[in-house]
């Protein structure tokens, strides 16, 4: 086990790519000037698990994605965003937003588009076998475990402890950084387990038809009569059960689909190429009533999304001056 180095040299995209990111493989219109990539990662590798805290810019120009390479299955990353904002898009789902104090997790078995700003993050990475026998079944896409996992009553800790040890792992002695990594990998698999038991804890097709029902809204969350009526029809289910399903994850299915929109909308936000005005991406993602929707997207983002479109104009001005 050992702490890593900062990476400067003509290798640091490459290693960031292929090692400490997820097993990117940028698209060939997103490799453009990857000598202008400024990062910085530090590593702990342990039998049980592998640990990553690292800073970057953003990897590509614009809104440009990278793909994951799905040959690296066994393998699962569970982390925390310290600063700045990471999107995560699976196959067959909307985008994963998480910020500061956010989940996120990583399948490298799902094909999968990841971008972010310039950030700081740590993720730890575990074994599927393990992450399975925590949650009790095979994994939910990445997006729902992530969201599910910053309810869990054991993620206060789990983020706590992560955002410690990514602040002190250089300080530690080489017994101290072994102990700390077992604890850390037993907090995470703690973790799951409560997830794992609340989807196991009501009926046991519930964990199923729940992710179906993720799925359904995800193919569907741009039509704006996607309705709780149209899901329980689609998914054979009375309204009721519907509701039920949601509440057992501490959710309603209105405030769920909300909350999907919204991160969808601040994803296409601030893709530098999109010259749609806000209320036209708005009504792209399903949204119909557009009167109270900056409001609401300030309280939840914290800008209203002509204040986000200008922000993302004015960094993408400053990072590529004309």
């Amino acid at each position: 086990m050992g702490a890593g180095r900062q990476f400067v040299d003509e290798r640091r995209y490459d290693y960031w790519r292929e090692a400490v990111c997820y097993y990117f493989q940028p698209e060939p219109s997103a490799a453009s000037e990857p000598e202008q990539f400024q990062v910085w990662a530090k590593a702990l590798i342990a039998p049980r698990g592998e640990l990553y805290t690292y800073a970057s810019g953003a990897p590509t120009e614009g809104s440009e994605a990278i793909s994951v390479r799905p040959d690296r299955g066994d393998e699962i990353d569970i982390g925390l965003v310290l600063a700045g904002i990471r999107y995560h898009e699976s196959d067959g789902e909307p985008p994963h937003v998480a910020g500061p104090g956010d989940a996120f997790v990583c399948d490298s078995a799902q094909a999968s588009r990841v971008r972010w700003t310039a950030h700081r993050g740590v993720h730890l990475r575990l074994v599927r076998a393990a992450v399975e026998s925590a949650l009790g079944g095979a994994l939910p896409p990445a997006g729902v475990l992530a969201g599910e996992l910053g309810k869990g009553r054991l993620w206060p800790f789990l983020r706590d402890h992560l955002s410690r040890l990514a602040d002190e792992m250089s300080s530690l002695s080489r017994l101290e950084r072994s102990l700390i990594m077992d604890q850390t990998v037993d907090l995470a698999l703690a973790a799951l387990r409560v997830v794992g038991s609340q989807w196991h804890g009501a009926d046991p097709s519930a964990h199923g038809l729940f992710v179906i029902a993720h799925r359904f809204i995800a193919q569907h969350l741009g039509e704006p009569d996607l309705s709780v009526k149209r899901i329980a029809r689609a998914l054979g289910c009375s309204r009721a059960t519907l509701y039920r399903l949601f509440a057992h994850h501490r959710l309603t299915v209105a405030a769920y689909i909300r909350e999907r929109r919204m991160q969808w909308l601040y994803h296409l936000l601030l893709a530098a190429d999109n010259r749609a005005s806000w209320s036209a991406l708005a009504e792209r993602c399903g949204f119909r009533d557009l009167t109270n929707l900056p409001r609401r997207f300030r309280r939840r983002f914290g800008l209203t999304p002509s204040q986000l479109r200008e922000r993302a104009r004015r960094s993408l001005e400053a990072e590529h001056p004309v």
